[in-house]
């Protein structure tokens, strides 16, 4: 047997490994551009109908949102007025797709003619199915480019 060093990766070898990380890091980065802007996370709203107001709650159609709870807060607009805040408000119960809410701070007073604003929660990291794909591609990658 020869003392000799096994052999080290050629340029070649080299040159695909890094091409592969600018590859990945570009990916990455053009994954996160569309989310941000000027830094902040951009937000999704929903807007849902009024169905009816009384002294200090109103009960609104919630359809068929499964994240619509207890607890959630909200802001009541008018779309005739460029979506003037009228009030802000937290949801109290949701029974059958209709959620009745406490109003906890008001400018005008509220009617059916006005619209609920609810911001749409968003899901975890590690609820995402396009971070277990890239986790479990990484994976593979390791394994493969590690059995060479």
């Amino acid at each position: 047997m020869s003392d000799r060093a096994p052999p080290r990766p050629g340029r070649a070898t080299a040159r695909r490994i890094w091409r592969l990380a600018a590859v990945v890091l570009a990916a990455a980065l053009l994954g996160l551009a569309p989310r941000l802007v000027s830094g902040q996370v951009l937000e999704r709203t929903v807007r849902l109908a009024i169905i009816e107001v009384s002294d200090s709650t109103f009960s609104f159609d919630a359809g068929n949102l499964r994240w619509v709870k207890p607890g959630e807060r909200g802001m009541a607009v008018d779309p005739k007025r460029r979506d003037a805040l009228v009030a802000r408000f937290s949801v109290l119960q949701v029974e059958a797709g209709k959620a009745t809410a406490l109003i906890t701070g008001e400018t005008t007073r509220l009617t059916p003619d006005h619209v609920v604003v609810l911001e749409v929660p968003v899901r975890p990291w590690y609820r995402s199915t396009l971070f277990w794909s890239g986790a479990v591609l990484g994976a593979l990658g390791g394994l493969i480019v590690g059995s060479r």
